[in-house]
């Protein structure tokens, strides 16, 4: 039994590589396939600054994102269109099912044998970002791939360790009993 998590279908965790897309039930491939290579951002904290109206009146505070969570979102959007246009998927409707797998590098400090058991899923990342952090980047997608995130019925965020790092969403469509 090479897996922690051995009593939990997370396929592939044995293997060197990441997990292969399997759906809620086995063999059923998702529906869209969004990935973005390189280094995952997680959301980022919104910021607040104070306006003071020209001409008078009370001042008020307004918040917007940071810039590089902005940017990372933008470029998820972009993924995410890409890849519906690829796999001739239009905007989804009703219940959706969504899985994001972050894959980060381990440390060039951590010794080889260390790294290996990292790849094999032996050691998965417990470090910051938070996963709930990287799944509030599927808000990006809402109006492009979905209407509003208020659709998913399902959802999950996990992190591993990997050569190349990449932010992945997996999603699956309801269709008739099941996801």
């Amino acid at each position: 039994m090479n897996s922690l998590f051995a009593d939990e279908d997370i396929p592939g965790l044995d293997a060197v590589d990441a997990p292969e897309p399997v759906g809620p039930r086995k063999g059923r491939a998702p529906d869209l396939v969004v990935i973005l290579p390189g280094v995952a951002r997680a959301k980022g904290r919104h910021r607040t600054r104070v306006i003071q109206p020209k001409g008078g009146g009370a001042a008020f505070a307004t918040q917007y994102p940071d810039k590089e969570t902005a940017n990372y979102e933008a470029l998820l959007r972009y993924g995410a269109e890409q890849a519906m246009k690829a796999a001739g998927v239009t905007m989804m409707t009703g219940e959706l099912k969504v899985d994001v797998h972050v894959y980060i590098v381990p440390p060039q400090s951590w010794s080889q044998r260390k790294r290996a058991d990292c790849l094999r899923g032996l050691i998965r990342p417990t470090g910051k970002p938070d996963v709930d952090n990287y799944f509030k980047l599927v808000d990006s997608f809402n109006g492009i791939v979905w209407r509003d995130d208020s659709s998913i019925v399902d959802g999950r965020c996990r992190k591993f360790y990997r050569d190349h790092p990449a932010f992945e969403v997996r999603i699956w469509q309801r269709r008739g009993v099941s996801l």
